[in-house]
């Protein structure tokens, strides 16, 4: 009988694939390359459908390393759109503090993890430039003392944001519009999470739209910006302690 010899390499391209997953989650139009040798699987090039969303995939390796899968690669889109119906399954099962109504972005990202020989993911690394287009939240903050014209909903546009993920820590920092009274607002932020807790910075500039601090008899004139700063942390039983809060008009 004859054998394989251990410096096989094997290539090949998928051309217009198709994969069923539950939920309705499938993926079509899969187009890629691949090259298969003794301790590595590497694809290339994959391109494929989900929920009516393009995904560009430039590379995904896949070394064995002694028991363990090293899994790294890239992924790319310029318009992932979803809403409602998409989303209920999808990114609403697992956010608790926000219904996600809409949410339209691109992002270019890098990732790599390990599976063990018990298929359990662990050293998960990511690195994300996301283009926020327009993300619909419902507004489930209880505020309208201090916003009187604040909306059912939140909506955030055009934000540039940067994410550092790992399996122990993250860094996500971001920017751009936000409405949730007449006009726009602009606001900055900024998460890390270390250890137990959360930190976070929030820049919020309100421009043509009214704040009201009753106990403090204040009222902000329409025709002036005021700037809100605040900064603290939240455990992760769900505790806020706040470090600073100004207001500057």
């Amino acid at each position: 009988k004859g054998k394989i010899k251990n410096n096989y390499k094997i290539k090949g391209f998928i051309k217009d694939g198709r994969i069923d997953l539950p939920k309705d989650y499938n993926l079509s139009k899969i187009d890629l390359k691949f090259l298969i040798s003794k301790d590595s699987f590497n694809l290339s090039e994959i391109k494929l459908i989900i929920k009516n969303n393009n995904l560009y995939f430039p590379f995904i390796k896949v070394k064995k390393e002694n028991k363990n899968f090293l899994v790294s690669g890239g992924v790319n889109n310029k318009n992932f759109d979803l809403k409602d119906e998409k989303l209920s399954n999808l990114i609403n099962n697992y956010v608790s503090n926000f219904e996600i109504k809409t949410i339209n972005f691109g992002s270019e990202s890098s990732f790599k993890f390990e599976i063990d020989n018990r298929l359990k993911i662990k050293k998960i690394e990511i690195d994300s430039l996301i283009k926020l287009k327009n993300l619909i939240l419902k507004n489930n903050f209880k505020v309208n003392k201090f916003f009187p014209k604040i909306k059912d909903e939140l909506q955030f546009e055009n934000h540039n944001i940067k994410l550092d993920y790992n399996d122990k820590n993250f860094i996500l920092e971001g920017a751009g519009k936000i409405l949730f009274q007449e006009n726009y607002d602009e606001i900055e932020y900024t998460l890390k999470k270390e250890k137990e807790k959360i930190n976070f910075i929030t820049k919020l500039d309100i421009l043509k739209n009214i704040i009201k601090i009753d106990f403090l008899n204040y009222q902000k004139n329409l025709k002036n910006d005021l700037k809100i700063n605040i900064s603290g942390n939240k455990t992760l039983d769900g505790k806020i302690f706040f470090k600073k809060i100004s207001l500057k008009e």
